[in-house]
């Protein structure tokens, strides 16, 4: 069809569609935030679901400063408002690409920092950073340790998983050390305080990073910020991939601005806050022009933080590596294998379930690495690595869904961000069983 030619309705439809555009992105934004609020004011006593760890007991410091609704929210009720917090998700990410103006950052901040003012929802892992965190400032070894060693400790109630040394990297764990002193409730909302400061903090790096790269600073704000997983899960939860994420994007804007270098240490630091970010390291190198640079400065900066941590915790680090291969033969109720081996009528996943999901991965990170070398967006390769992770763990928990998102936020191949919402959607629908 001639290019100057058009069929009668397609021009008033696109008119029409461009002037709808932000009356449908503002509402899709309002929508998302009220639903977000539904979940925090629901998230007190009465519903033990959305706080887990006030399974024993709730007290006034555990609720945080916000007032409750005077209904409670049924099972049903908080399922339909994370899906449709999802597709509100999906309709910002359509329309935010040729937003103007700074006004979504206010937007990102106030969604952060409503989550970050709720009980911590959907999880207990917080309590465990403090566990662990009581456990080496009183002389006992996090990496040698389960967080149950805190005997009749005031934190003990609360946590969820009891078994089991830390997973997380030196760097988080030595920081924990600082917790301690300031008792349970204080030291809770250190690490809320934290979650969100890391959560805007990567806000703000996402906008300088997506205006040196060419990208929509504000569809690449909006994909971390409003996204449900990362606002309820992770800022409510309070869990550590934020911190990992804001050093990553740290390094992300360091290589947009030249500094490979740098941006190879921020990668290996993010990796000693959380194993899970070292991923995005060998994209980074091969995306590299000078493979000699990065990899330099990747080995000196982990070098360092080895010796480090080494002072510190001593040889009982080396557990870490056992912890870390067993957690992921462990098996996520609603992660996709497991999905899939229910589907097939099996019980469980199967060992070589397992085998089958880690040739997947490593086959696809190859291939992703070797299109990277070729000259293909490093940042699109990393991002779909972790869609690649993310889809054949066994132990799958929304909050991972943040270690995609940045990716795919400031990659060149706009599919990459549909994959995610995509994987937002999934992991929604997946875990609704666990509300009936």
């Amino acid at each position: 069809m001639d290019a100057g030619l058009a069929l009668p309705w397609s021009r008033p439809r696109s008119i029409a569609l461009g002037r709808a555009a932000p009356v449908l992105l503002g509402a899709a934004i309002a929508l998302e935030l009220v639903c977000a609020l539904v979940l925090v004011l629901g998230a007190d006593e009465a519903h033990r679901w959305l706080v887990p760890a006030a399974r024993h007991a709730f007290p006034g410091w555990l609720h945080g400063p916000l007032p409750a609704l005077d209904e409670d929210l049924t099972s049903n009720a908080i399922g339909a408002l994370l899906v449709a917090m999802v597709l509100g998700y999906g309709v910002v990410l359509a329309l935010a690409r040729r937003v103007g103006g700074r006004w979504p950052i206010a937007v990102c901040v106030a969604a952060i920092v409503l989550c970050a003012l709720a009980p911590p929802m959907l999880s207990a892992d917080v309590f465990g950073y403090v566990a662990w965190g009581e456990l080496g400032a009183h002389g006992v070894n996090p990496y040698s340790h389960a967080s149950i060693a805190v005997g009749h400790d005031a934190v003990r109630p609360f946590l969820l998983w009891h078994h089991g040394i830390t997973p997380y990297g030196p760097l988080f764990t030595a920081s924990t050390y600082a917790l301690a002193p300031l008792g349970v409730g204080a030291a809770l909302w250190t690490l809320k305080a934290a979650a969100a400061l890391a959560a805007i903090a990567c806000v703000g790096l996402l906008w300088r990073s997506a205006e040196r790269l060419g990208r929509s600073p504000a569809q690449a704000v909006f994909a971390l910020g409003l996204n449900p997983l990362v606002l309820v899960y992770g800022v409510g939860g309070a869990h550590n991939d934020l911190l990992l994420e804001a050093f990553v994007l740290a390094g992300v804007l360091a290589i947009a601005a030249g500094r490979a270098r740098t941006g190879a240490g921020a990668v290996v630091a993010a990796a000693a806050v959380k194993a899970s970010a070292i991923v995005a390291l060998p994209f980074l190198v091969a995306g590299s022009p000078r493979l000699r640079r990065p990899v330099l400065a990747a080995l000196a900066t982990g070098a360092a933080l080895v010796a480090c941590s080494f002072a510190i915790f001593g040889t009982p680090l080396l557990n870490i590596v056992g912890q870390l291969g067993s957690q992921q033969h462990d098996v996520a109720v609603h992660s996709v294998p497991a999905e899939l081996a229910r589907l097939a009528g099996a019980a469980g996943l199967p060992a070589w379930g397992h085998l089958v999901a880690d040739a997947l991965l490593l086959a696809a990170v190859c291939a992703l690495l070797v299109r990277t070398r070729r000259g293909a967006d490093w940042l699109a390769g990393a991002g779909w690595a972790f869609v690649a992770l993310l889809l054949t763990t066994a132990w799958l928990l929304p909050w991972y869904v943040a270690w995609a998102v940045p990716f795919a936020a400031l990659a060149a191949d706009r599919r990459l961000l549909g994959a995610v919402w995509g994987l937002t959607l999934l992991i929604v629908v997946l875990r609704l069983p666990l509300l009936a």
